[in-house]
């Protein structure tokens, strides 16, 4: 299980779990396709986290670009009317530190306005609802992702301090060929690193 917290203006947004069998897919009443929806949480200081949501029969994914997460899967689903619940549970963590949008959908089934809430804290969210093909417009592209063969060897390794009683894991990449090679060190903070 990876997870991540963001925190921003010191408040904890989002405890992301990627993680299989997150939990029953839900349930969708008035419509069996798959929903795309494009939304934003509006965070203490005006600051804004864009991220996109699929839902469906089958269960439903979120994607949030500023954290790195890509297609986390949700629990808990229900579009019924105009109300629209989704749950992002992150496994082993207690009820209250899940993020829970609770969402209210327009009329003419186009917008949403609700709020996430989570860890006792309630952040407002507004959505718009997208077409197949402008989901896969706003997809995530990555065109900066590696893809094997790769032109430098990958190594895990492991430092440990006896003292400390910690141990730092991490992936050095080498080049390939005869070095000296100059070196840098990547720490990550919320989200993928790659």
């Amino acid at each position: 299980m990876i997870r991540t917290i963001l925190r921003v203006a010191r408040v904890p947004l989002l405890v992301l779990a990627v993680a299989l069998g997150c939990g029953p897919a839900g349930v969708f009443a008035d419509d069996s396709s798959t929903q795309h929806w494009k939304g934003v949480v509006t965070l203490p200081g005006g600051m804004k986290l864009d991220f996109t949501v699929n839902l469906g029969p089958d269960g439903g994914r979120i994607s949030i670009p500023m954290q790195g997460a890509r297609d986390l899967p949700l629990r808990n689903g229900a579009a019924d009317g105009n109300s629209l619940k989704f749950t992002l549970a992150a496994p082993g963590a207690p009820e209250n530190a899940w993020a829970k949008f609770d969402m209210t959908v327009s009329d003419d089934g186009a917008q949403a306005e609700g709020t996430l809430s989570q860890a006792g804290q309630q952040f407002p969210v507004s959505m718009t609802r997208l077409t197949a093909e402008q989901a896969a417009a706003t997809e995530l592209k990555r065109p900066q992702t590696p893809v094997p063969p790769l032109p430098y060897e990958e190594r895990a390794v492991e430092f440990k301090s006896e003292a400390g009683g910690v141990t730092i894991a991490g992936t050095l990449t080498v080049p390939v060929g005869d070095g000296p090679h100059p070196a840098v060190v990547l720490i990550t903070g919320s989200g993928a690193q790659d």
